[in-house]
This record gives C-alpha cells, structure tokens and sequence, in this order.
C-alpha cells in the first residue's frame, strides 16, 4: 500500500470512528459512561467544532457539556473566539463562564485577554481576572 492511500485509508477510519463517537453522544439512550469515553475520543481527535455542538446543547447531559468545555478549555488555542462567547453570554452557567475565562487565561492570548477587560458586555469579576492575567 502506498503512502497516499494509507493516508486515505487512515483519514476514512477517523471519519468513521469520529461518526460513530458522535452517534454514541447524541443517542439519548446512551449510558452517561458511553458518551463521556466518546467526548474524550473527539477531545483526543481534535475535532472541537463537535465538541463546540456538545457545549452548545442544552439537551445534553450537563456532566456531557461540562466535561467537553472542559476539553476545550484544556486545548484553547484556536478555540478563544468559542469561550470569548460563552464568557460574555449572560443566559450561560456561571460555572461554564469561569471555565471558559480559565482557557482564555491559558492560551495566553494577549488579544483575547484584552477583549476580556475591554467588553461592554464581559462581566466584571472576568474583566478583573483577565487584568490580573496580563501582569
């Protein structure tokens, strides 16, 4: 097998696993257990626009949701705009916000953490972290 088509053949394998992790998470009849080993499979594969969806569902499971901001807290580099939204979101979890300013804070993205301190809609005690953040 050549190179190119081990490539093809391993791109199609991650399509089918990542399919079949999102069926897991999305299937109301899931176990808890099932959907939190497949949240960490898409976490693992880096495919953080499904992980976003995850968040973004309020029909999930809250221990679900809160375990894939987690993930994307964990990895905020490329994923500041995602948490910048959640953190400014006055209907989110307070909990979900102060996650969502801890990857901000970790990426170390000095433009985010700017637009965290100088948002008209960002709440104070973020304004003050991100501050603090900066020094």
């Amino acid at each position: 097998m050549s190179n190119y088509s081990t490539l093809i053949f391993k791109r199609r394998s991650n399509e089918t696993e990542i399919s079949r992790y999102t069926i897991i998470i999305n299937d109301p009849h899931s176990e808890t257990f099932a959907k939190e080993a497949a949240l960490n499979k898409l976490i693992q594969f880096g495919v953080f626009e499904h992980v976003k969806e995850i968040v973004k569902d309020i029909w999930k499971p809250m221990v679900i949701r809160e375990k894939a901001l987690e993930g994307l807290t964990r990895n905020p580099a490329g994923n500041e705009e995602f948490l910048l939204s959640i953190i400014n979101d006055m209907y989110s979890l307070y909990t979900f916000r102060k996650m969502a300013l801890e990857g901000v804070i970790r990426s170390k993205s000095k433009r985010h953490l700017l637009e965290i301190i100088n948002g008209i809609d960002t709440p104070e005690w973020a304004r003050t972290q991100a501050s603090k953040a900066l020094q």
